[in-house]
């Protein structure tokens, strides 16, 4: 199909709405302005690791989550570990709910023409790992 001289004004227009809206003013999000798509690609394949091992060690926490003790009283083990299950399971990869992060991330990885299978088969960067696992074993180790 032909793309008429309306539809490409039209879509030239929503790309400066987009590019222009608010909500994209964010330093978050200005830090990628200086990546390419190629970059971009490279970073949401290290972010994979992060997004698969962040719900290890909220597990690790709620596994070792105690009373916790203040000058206001008890906290009462409940109380935190409650909180702590509904963030594990949002968190939690291969979760299909809406919400779920792993589906928004997937979701992202797709537009961007990566596959779950590109994914598992990535080989991360040694500093991904490294920065990846002291988070995991300071959630084990606990307070």
């Amino acid at each position: 199909m032909e793309e008429t001289t309306e539809a490409r004004i039209a879509m030239k227009e929503y790309e400066r709405m987009v590019e222009t809206h608010p909500s994209l003013d964010h330093e978050f999000l200005t830090r990628f302005g200086d990546m390419d798509i190629n970059q971009f690609k490279r970073f949401m394949k290290e972010q994979y690791l992060l997004s698969v091992r962040l719900p290890q060690a909220l597990g690790a926490l709620y596994g070792i989550a105690e009373d916790v003790e203040t000058d206001h009283g008890k906290i009462p083990l409940w109380k935190i570990s409650h909180p702590l299950i509904e963030f594990l399971e949002q968190e939690n990869w291969g979760n299909q709910e809406q919400g779920s992060h792993s589906r928004y991330f997937l979701d992202v990885t797709d537009s961007l023409g990566i596959s779950l299978a590109e994914l598992v088969a990535h080989e991360q960067f040694q500093e991904t790992v490294a920065f990846t696992e002291v988070r995991v074993q300071i959630a084990r180790q606990g307070p």
